[in-house]
């Protein structure tokens, strides 16, 4: 909101992290088991370009998950 709108934009990648982590769940048996689940996650990656002209940088700012 600060810089305005971007002169360019684009969506350049998408992080994808997982995690495993230990279950432990009883058994039709009345025992415990133990097992392993897997959760996974994505978030955007996003550069937004801000030309300034001809004596200025071209500025990115870098936006991971809209932050």
């Amino acid at each position: 909101m600060k810089c305005g709108k971007p002169d360019y934009a684009e969506e350049a990648a998408s992080i994808t992290t997982g995690s495993i982590s230990k279950r432990r769940s009883m058994g039709e048996e009345g025992r415990r088991r133990k097992g392993r689940t897997y959760a996974e996650s994505s978030v955007r990656v996003e550069h937004w370009y801000y030309d300034r002209g001809f004596n200025d940088f071209v500025y990115v700012l870098t936006f991971i998950g809209g932050r």
